[in-house]
């Protein structure tokens, strides 16, 4: 009798199986994506968690630091617990910034070109940047190439550039950037 309740047991789960296994992919990338969000709304809830517990030792740690001697090795034990927790929320903003990061390279081309020009403007002076270093830029070369090669940018735009930014284009009349439109 338990030997066939066990392959019974086994036969449902190999149904189950199967079941699993033929879900459309449809469907098996809206669990993924649930799984996905929860996963990261978990994480914002323990973010949200670790930032409260933070604050309630630094409060903790400057009482101990108004109060007399005998209060230091207290506020030591809270300043080694403040480092673990400091720790914590450093490595789940680190995960959600290299997550950030990958989606905006999944992004549109359009995006790709502000960032990479927003990346740039952040690295120079008072992040200004004249025009003419633009077309210096590796990273804006490629894509600028990757708007042109996906249509994106047509000749009519380039045109409109011209009347727009005639300087960009007088000193940069060399550049990568223009030579999709060179014939």
């Amino acid at each position: 009798m338990d030997a066939l309740l066990l392959q019974e047991a086994a036969r449902a789960e190999a149904v189950a199986r199967l079941q699993e296994e033929a879900r459309s992919p449809i469907e098996a990338w809206r669990a993924r994506d649930a799984a996905l969000a929860s996963e990261r709304a978990a994480k914002e809830a323990a973010l949200t968690k670790l930032c409260e517990q933070r604050q309630q030792l630094v409060e903790r740690i400057n009482f101990c630091k108004q109060q007399d001697s005998r209060w230091w090795p207290e506020a030591a034990r809270l300043q080694a617990q403040l480092a673990g927790v400091q720790q914590a929320v450093q490595a789940i903003e680190q995960e959600k910034a290299r997550f950030q990061q990958v989606q905006e390279q999944k992004a549109d081309p359009c995006s790709r070109f502000t960032n990479a020009l927003k990346d740039h403007l952040r690295q120079c002076e008072n992040r200004t940047c004249p025009m003419a270093h633009l077309h210096q830029q590796p990273v804006l070369i490629r894509e600028w190439r990757e708007l042109v090669l996906s249509r994106i940018l047509r000749k009519s735009t380039q045109e409109c550039m011209c009347d727009l930014l005639p300087d960009f284009l007088v000193k940069c009349s060399s550049s990568p950037l223009l030579a999709p439109y060179k014939s």
